[in-house]
């Protein structure tokens, strides 16, 4: 307790000083804002974490003003930027993209503050944003046990060659995926907090909406977890107030996501040319068109073999992660959902690079104590 009222005492001047550099026109002191917010709140980490992500956000800053590290103002956003800037504008016109115009409207509000351009001023939320991943990757590596600071550092270093490799788009993705996954966790840990859980849940999906594919993974995921917390409450009294907050929260937001979601889909196969060979041409924008073909007999051959593979995965996965009540069942759920989903995009698929890298830690570590 004492640990953390002194890490208060030392939060709050930081937060006020970095609002006020800001202020005074140093717009790299933005992206620690948010961080040290999040450190203010969290109980989970240590010193040693803290330490490392303030090196993390240092070594991406440096990377960016370097001009190694770029993030490009994502295509859809800027189409309607250039059109109509005003984002209230979209929504009133249903238009299918203002989701992802407002994802990335921050940047426009940063451009406009500090006099930058808008692809400068996206590269700074950019960072902000992925100081926020490392965040919670990094509370994701603390919840696996055997795991030192020097192995969480090491999953850190990870994610900032991650950085030089990944497009504006899909870090807001990363971010909401991470989010979800870590108040999935965290839920599972201490069966408490149903509000900020969903809330999370809510703010994680959001953010994934940047793309469909990623945007459906993340949907899957949060509708098994919710089944998989309503199964494993210990109380009358938990599951109750489960399915009183997702009454109040989440029902009203399927009810204007569902048709949201189901004009994206209907958007994507009409695309790739509408109907059975429409919803086949999807997969061509994943590894899915390493198995494409005309020839309709070996696409059922190939369906059929992808349907028994899936129930056997599904047995397995049921078998002896869910009713054994694997620790790790969040994490090993969304990537194996995200592996799945690289099969119609190549975006979706590398979600699972954090779950992935989080679990090849574990093994890697645990067997090699450092």
């Amino acid at each position: 307790m004492l640990l953390i009222e002194r890490k208060k005492v030392l939060v709050v001047p930081l937060i006020l000083s970095l609002i006020v550099l800001y202020m005074l026109g140093l717009y790299w002191a933005l992206p620690y804002i948010p961080l040290m917010i999040c450190i203010f709140f969290d109980r989970e980490l240590t010193w040693a974490d803290y330490l490392l992500l303030i090196v993390f956000s240092l070594g991406l800053m440096i990377l960016s003003l370097a001009g190694i590290v770029q993030f490009a103002f994502f295509s859809q956003a800027l189409a309607l930027y250039e059109i109509n800037e005003n984002l209230f504008f979209w929504f009133s016109e249903g238009n299918l993209h203002a989701v992802r115009f407002m994802i990335a409207y921050p940047a426009v509000l940063i451009s406009k503050i500090n006099a930058l351009t808008l692809n400068e001023a996206f590269t700074v939320y950019s960072c902000m944003a992925f100081v926020l991943i490392g965040f919670f990757f990094l509370r994701l590596l603390k919840n696996i046990k055997g795991l030192t600071a020097f192995n969480r550092g090491v999953g850190l270093a990870l994610l900032m060659i991650l950085s030089l490799l990944m497009n504006g788009r899909l870090i807001y993705a990363f971010l909401g995926i991470v989010l979800i996954l870590d108040a999935e966790w965290k839920y599972k840990k201490y069966e408490k907090g149903v509000v900020a859980l969903k809330v999370s849940e809510i703010t994680g999906l959001i953010l994934t909406m940047v793309s469909s594919g990623t945007m459906t993974i993340a949907s899957v995921f949060i509708l098994f977890m919710n089944g998989i917390q309503w199964i494993e409450s210990k109380e009358k009294r938990q599951r109750r107030k489960l399915l009183a907050v997702n009454i109040l929260l989440i029902y009203p937001f399927i009810d204007k996501f569902l048709p949201y979601f189901i004009r994206f889909l209907i958007k994507n196969i009409n695309y790739y040319g509408g109907g059975f060979h429409g919803a086949i041409g999807v997969m061509q924008h994943g590894l899915g068109r390493f198995f494409y073909t005309e020839n309709t007999n070996v696409y059922f051959l190939i369906v059929a073999a992808a349907l028994l593979a899936v129930s056997i995965n599904m047995i397995f996965f049921i078998e002896y992660i869910v009713r054994a009540k694997n620790p790790y069942l969040p994490v090993l759920l969304i990537a194996n959902l995200c592996i799945y989903g690289g099969v119609f995009g190549f975006s979706t698929g590398l979600l699972a690079l954090l779950p992935v890298m989080a679990l090849i830690l574990s093994v890697y570590f645990r067997r090699i104590k450092i």
